[in-house]
């Protein structure tokens, strides 16, 4: 089964270094080609978690002076998250932060650390690196120093859930055109669409991006379940109700006869 992977793989990427080789110089704005092994990861009931390749080419003019850099942001989310503290011997929730557009999910992966291949202000704008995400709270009663703080919490928090990757993950170059690199979603991953972004850079420059969707969602028995528990939640209480009733009914009797 490895076998046959790396024969897709290689087979993929061969494709993608053609279409670069030959294509019309004025395509090189792109200056990069890439895609995932699978566009849609299912979650099904005995789902444990899956691994993503990220794979593709670079435009082979002055492509040992280029870096790559993949990024995997999932779905913008509602998270809140709580400050305990102890009072009075016991622990309770002090106060609370709102991020109304949080990413579920990001990681990043790089040919160099970040801060190696550009500049400050080129990963804020492109909010590329954990600590370069547009978080802002939706309270504006913090003030600089105490939004840090919950941004940082947030930050913890998701990445202890493994749905943050607090480091930068390495992409490989295979060889001065193909790069590749692995994704790993965890059991816990949200649904959604997720955005892969790729892209190259030049002297501290952007010079090339690309980026496409990458579905998570349900499917089987698990799948029609949730799909009409929201659909039809006033039925789906009463069903459930019904089959306690019934489950509690069954036992009473099973236990009687015993």
């Amino acid at each position: 089964m490895k076998f046959g992977l790396l024969t897709k793989l290689t087979g993929l990427l061969a494709v993608l270094a053609i279409t670069i080789a030959f294509a019309p110089h004025k395509t090189f704005a792109a200056d990069v080609v890439a895609d995932l092994s699978k566009r849609l990861v299912p979650i099904t009931t005995g789902f444990s978690g899956t691994d993503v390749l990220l794979f593709g080419a670079i435009d082979p003019i002055d492509s040992k002076e280029k870096d790559v850099i993949v990024t995997v942001t999932g779905p913008k989310d509602s998270i809140r998250i709580r400050k305990k503290e102890r009072i009075a011997g016991v622990w309770i929730n002090s106060n609370s932060a709102l991020f109304k557009s949080a990413p579920a999910f990001y990681a990043a992966f790089a040919t160099r650390p970040l801060e190696d291949i550009a500049s400050t202000l080129e990963l804020e704008s492109s909010e590329i690196g954990i600590d370069n995400l547009a978080l802002a709270s939706a309270y504006s009663r913090f003030s600089p120093n105490l939004e840090q703080e919950w941004q940082q919490a947030l930050i913890r928090n998701m990445a202890a859930a493994k749905l943050y990757r607090s480091d930068i993950g390495s992409v490989t170059m295979l060889s001065d055109q193909l790069f590749r690199t692995d994704l790993h979603l965890p059991a816990n991953v949200p649904t959604g669409t997720y955005t892969v972004g790729f892209y190259t850079v030049k002297n501290n420059r952007f010079i090339g991006a690309q980026s496409m969707p990458l579905i998570v969602r349900k499917a089987g028995l698990g799948a029609w379940i949730y799909d009409f528990a929201h659909r039809s939640p006033a039925l789906y209480g009463i069903i459930c109700v019904i089959i306690a009733i019934v489950a509690g009914y069954a036992s009473y009797f099973a236990f009687r006869r015993s």
